[in-house]
């Protein structure tokens, strides 16, 4: 799949908030219209802005919504009884890329390119805002 990533929503790690003009906590979307790299990959695989609002991980997206991200960024943990879905190992890495205040931007684009393309998935990184939150700015 074709994600895009729009900078000026994207809700990073870095050094501080003026830096990156970010606002708010990392979440999948934060009360800021912020989101991180998975909160704007999820919400294109078909998550609605409803069910990522102050969601830490996709693991914890009511599981009614997730079914676009099933095998993506979620997976069923058959290991446990009973059975429990859970955070991919392949989510759990981009968490800490996204996260990580010790990089760049420009770094953190590449290692989070190469992350998704190591499990056939792109990653086109734009400047501006994300266009879904558009509506939201002119009201």
């Amino acid at each position: 799949m074709e994600f895009t990533i729009y900078r000026d929503s994207w809700r990073r790690g870095g050094k501080n908030e003026l830096d990156h003009r970010q606002s708010g906590e990392t979440m999948l979307l934060n009360v800021d219209n912020m989101m991180c790299v998975l909160g704007q990959c999820s919400f294109e695989s078909g998550v609605p802005l409803e069910n990522l609002l102050e969601v830490p991980e996709p693991a914890e997206i009511e599981h009614h919504a997730f079914s676009g991200i099933v095998g993506i960024f979620v997976s069923r943990n058959e290991a446990v009884v009973p059975s429990s879905w859970g955070n991919s190992a392949f989510t759990k890495t981009a968490i800490l890329i996204n996260d990580d205040d010790k990089i760049s931007d420009s770094e953190r684009e590449i290692q989070l390119t190469t992350l998704f393309q190591s499990q056939g998935h792109s990653l086109n990184f734009v400047a501006g805002i994300a266009p879904w939150f558009l509506h939201i700015d002119a009201a």
